[in-house]
């Protein structure tokens, strides 16, 4: 699962890391939620990588949009098969937050990221909508550490991206390796229930509780 997310690393530093041929446009944002518009790397219609918005999350007819999508079902439904095949995209990122069941019945948010905080990508794809290009990130099980806090994660794609972006798939099935869970690093910590409001978009957020 993926609720809410980061990115606030310098706009060279990512540009560095996706080997984008410009430099983007970004402002550091603590609390990116669903429906808004987020910064997405892609190739574009020349096969070249770039970074570009999305609205996160697929709309529905029922229920709000689909913000996220399982690695099994990605790989098995016709419909999210055929995107994950020529519609895959890496959703850019710098740390997430997961809400960890407590005993009392409240929920502690926590702050994942790869130690030293810097960026990287989430496996997503994308489509067209009526209301524009739209995306959702891919989830996996969680790796052991993670597994004490919430019972899925985002999958984080493997630098340098290649296999992810490049090219259309006849046989998705080839992308197994890139769906699996992230088995480098991570650090968490809890940080404020404040993350709970997307009106709240500010460096205190991943302040450690």
């Amino acid at each position: 699962m993926c609720g809410r997310y980061t990115l606030r690393s310098k706009a060279r530093v990512v540009a560095d890391h996706f080997e984008l041929d410009e430099l983007p446009d970004l402002k550091p944002r603590y609390n990116i939620a669903p429906t808004q518009d987020v910064a997405v790397v892609a190739l574009d219609h020349e096969g070249r990588r770039a970074l570009g918005t999305m609205r996160w999350g697929f709309p529905r007819k029922r229920g709000g949009p689909q913000i996220n999508l399982r690695d099994d079902t990605a790989v098995e439904a016709p419909r999210f098969r055929t995107l994950l095949g020529r519609r895959r995209c890496l959703v850019v990122a710098d740390g997430w937050y997961e809400w960890q069941a407590q005993l009392d019945g409240a929920r502690q948010p926590h702050y994942i990221r790869i130690p030293g905080g810097g960026p990287f990508g989430f496996a997503g794809v994308w489509n067209r909508t009526p209301d524009g290009l739209a995306c959702t990130i891919v989830t996996c099980p969680p790796g052991k550490a993670i597994a004490a806090i919430h019972d899925r994660m985002p999958v984080i794609a493997r630098p340098p991206y290649r296999q992810w972006l490049d090219g259309p798939l006849r046989d998705p099935d080839a992308l197994g390796e890139q769906l699996k869970t992230y088995s480098g690093d991570l650090e968490f910590f809890p940080v404020s229930n404040r993350v709970g409001s997307y009106k709240n978009d500010d460096p205190r957020l991943i302040e450690p509780a």
